[in-house]
């Protein structure tokens, strides 16, 4: 279409507009799986995986600079998904990720988002993965509708 001067922006309407959103089911064992895409599984490991579904839980946002205020949550989340190991060295690592002055919050998202780019294109994988303005409160955009706990 494109080599017959279409649009690339009408071309990108088209394809949009025929990709459809999975629905995100998350198991009692905590495996992440879009429904919709014959159940295709995303792994993640523990720590990335708890930050995703600390968001999850937090539809309206939360800004990287307050995520201190979330530390007992999201250390129960960890201890969730991994109950088994040193509980110091878990909650040092939770510390990490929200603490303002460290990179790890940016860390464990880069590998949200790769986890999800892995798969299919960005335009279609953001809806699944932690976005936002620098400042503003970073969300996962996909409508909490969609998601399925099990």
């Amino acid at each position: 279409m494109r080599l017959k001067g279409v649009n690339t922006l009408f071309i990108h309407g088209i394809i949009d507009e025929c990709e459809r959103l999975s629905r995100l089911r998350i198991t009692k064992d905590y495996r992440i799986f879009l429904v919709d895409y014959n159940n295709m599984e995303i792994r993640l490991a523990v720590l990335p995986k708890a930050v995703f579904f600390l968001f999850l839980h937090h539809p309206e946002g939360i800004r990287f600079k307050e995520l201190s205020d979330y530390y007992t949550e999201l250390l129960q989340i960890y201890l969730k998904l991994r109950p088994i190991g040193g509980r110091m060295r878990q909650e040092q690592s939770i510390r990490d990720i929200t603490n303002p002055c460290s990179n790890s919050i940016n860390e464990k998202c880069a590998r949200i988002r790769e986890a999800f780019i892995s798969y299919f294109d960005e335009r279609l994988a953001k809806n699944y993965f932690i976005t936002g303005r620098r400042g503003e409160p970073k969300s996962i955009m996909l409508d909490p509708s969609m998601f399925i706990w099990e």
